[in-house]
C-alpha cells in the first residue's frame, strides 16, 4: 500500500526554508565579508537563474573578491555536483591553481 503523509508542518517546510535564506544572505550582506584576493568561482544552477531574487544572491556572492567568476551551469538544478561533476572539478581545480600563484 502506498501512503502520502502531508501535514501542515510539511507543506509550511519549503516556505521556511525559502524565509531561512533569505534572513541567511541578510547577514552576508550587512557583516560585509571579504575573501581579500582570494579566487572565488560561484556556480550557478542554469535552471535557478531565471529566478530574480536568486540570481542576485549569486551576483551578491561575486562581490566578496575582486578575483571572482560566475558561471552559469546549464542542465543542471539544485545538485550541480551530482549533474555536472565535472564543471564542480574544474571549477574546484581552477581555484586551487589560483591559490597556488603568488
Amino acid at each position: 500500500m502506498d501512503a502520502v503523509y502531508s501535514s501542515n508542518k510539511s507543506q509550511a517546510a519549503p516556505f521556511d526554508e525559502i524565509s531561512v535564506i533569505a534572513r541567511s544572505a541578510d547577514e552576508v550582506r550587512k557583516a560585509h565579508l571579504s575573501l581579500g584576493n582570494k579566487p572565488l568561482i560561484v556556480l550557478t544552477s542554469g535552471r535557478s537563474d531565471a529566478d530574480s531574487s536568486w540570481h542576485r544572491m549569486q551576483l551578491e556572492l561575486l562581490t566578496h573578491s575582486p578575483n571572482s567568476k560566475r558561471i552559469v551551469v546549464e542542465n543542471s538544478g539544485h545538485r550541480i555536483q551530482n549533474e555536472r561533476p565535472e564543471v564542480v572539478i574544474a571549477a574546484i581545480r581552477d581555484v586551487v591553481e589560483k591559490s597556488r600563484q603568488p
